[in-house]
């Protein structure tokens, strides 16, 4: 119930992801360009493909899944803010709505939103599972292609 705290934990959670994400980044154009490097060395046929090869996974994986994945997050992340007020308000005036008989309504009213929750909970983990199928299909599909570059010429 404190506002005060839950700003707080999400402003560290922000930071944490945030940090993380630029410790990700640089890694990652390290290790491209100093295994760039070397594979161009070897062949220059193979390193364009190996690099068009993981532009294309990651345009595919920020353009197809990435707004899906954020649009469900932030729905998810309204949907239980407004159950929640929801229930605090019921919880505050509950004397009132007992008093005026209206406990039907509120059941009815809570359980429209936690159906719209559930609902949109599903669909954020079935757009995170194709996520993760297509994340894991790259990832195995990266040691044929250098392979295939290579093996024809």
């Amino acid at each position: 119930d404190n506002l005060d705290q839950r700003i707080c934990q999400d402003v560290q959670d922000f930071v944490h992801i945030a940090v993380h994400l630029v410790q990700d980044v640089v890694r990652t154009f390290l290790n491209i360009f100093g295994f760039a490097a070397v594979l161009y060395s070897i062949s220059p046929a193979a390193c364009v493909g190996v690099l068009l090869y993981s532009i294309t996974g990651t345009l595919v994986a920020t353009t197809g899944f990435g707004p899906l994945i954020g649009f469900y997050q932030l729905e998810r992340v309204k949907q239980e803010a407004n159950l929640r007020y929801d229930l605090i308000r019921v919880r505050e005036n509950a004397e009132s709505v007992a008093f005026f008989e209206g406990g039907a309504a509120e059941w009815s009213k809570f359980t429209s939103l936690f159906d719209g929750l559930l609902n949109t909970v599903y669909r954020s983990i079935i757009v995170a599972s194709g996520f993760g199928m297509f994340n894991r299909s790259f990832h195995w599909a990266t040691f044929a292609i250098p392979a295939l570059l290579v093996g024809p010429a």
